[in-house]
């Protein structure tokens, strides 16, 4: 079965689990930046900055990319929908269980 994507919609990206995926991302990045690697401009921050500020970091980077992943697939839809370009096509096959390679 052969599928094609011709627009996404930007609603069911930003109320959906993509916002939690990337503040979770956010969250291990702020940490990373802010408890795990020897930064000596960081260094002088008791432990409650740097809860706040992993979780700053957190917020901001989740609106970052939400925002850049709602504008990205805004173009999609305008090349897809307006200007009539192909969409992302899929080849999909029905597999039953007995099908199924099992290593």
């Amino acid at each position: 079965m052969k599928l094609e994507i011709r627009g996404v919609q930007l609603r069911s990206l930003v109320m959906s689990s993509v916002p939690a995926v990337l503040a979770c991302l956010g969250l291990l990045g702020g940490v990373i930046t802010f408890f795990l690697i020897d930064n000596p401009q960081v260094s002088y921050m008791a432990f409650g900055q740097k809860v706040l500020a992993s979780s700053v970091f957190s917020v901001f980077y989740m609106l970052l990319m939400v925002a850049l992943v709602v504008t990205a697939s805004f173009v999609y839809n305008v090349l897809t929908s307006v200007l009539g370009m192909s969409g992302v096509r899929f080849e999909i096959e029905e597999v039953t269980e007995g099908d199924q390679d099992h290593p």
